[in-house]
């Protein structure tokens, strides 16, 4: 795939008072000069999370995801990956796909989005979490 660059931007955690601690988490990756972003969003609260990978293009473009989603804890491992293309409009954030996490205190959760222009990798997002507070872990 070439030489990637891999500017790592900004993350923010969003805690409000409604129901059970729920939340929005999202972070910001940029490679390569194509100017693509892409973040995760975290929603939810108690058991459930709603996991929604998003991308912005500076042009119109189509572009290729990969998430995947592993959970590590007591009862074992867990892989899941959601992949799929989607058409972006320049400018305009585009939700990937939506994702359902069961979520469990003592469990480590990990996160890797990808996104490929024209197959070429041209950016990438890493989330690790654990328990209810979704602190990150690197």
């Amino acid at each position: 795939m070439g030489a990637l660059t891999r500017k790592t931007g900004f993350f923010c955690l969003l805690f409000s008072a409604v129901g059970l601690f729920p939340l929005v988490w999202a972070g910001f990756t940029a490679a390569g000069e194509t100017g693509c972003k892409a973040w995760i969003e975290i929603k939810g609260g108690g058991p459930g999370l709603e996991i929604v990978p998003y991308c912005l293009a500076p042009e119109d473009s189509l572009i290729e995801y990969r998430l995947v989603s592993k959970k590590r804890g007591g009862s074992g491992t867990s892989s899941s990956t959601q992949s799929g293309s989607v058409r972006l409009k320049a400018g305009q954030p585009k939700p990937l796909c939506r994702v359902g996490l069961n979520f469990q205190a003592g469990n480590e959760y990990l996160l890797h989005l990808r996104i490929y222009k024209d197959g070429r990798m041209v950016a990438e997002e890493r989330k690790s979490f654990s328990d209810s507070t979704l602190e990150l872990r690197s």
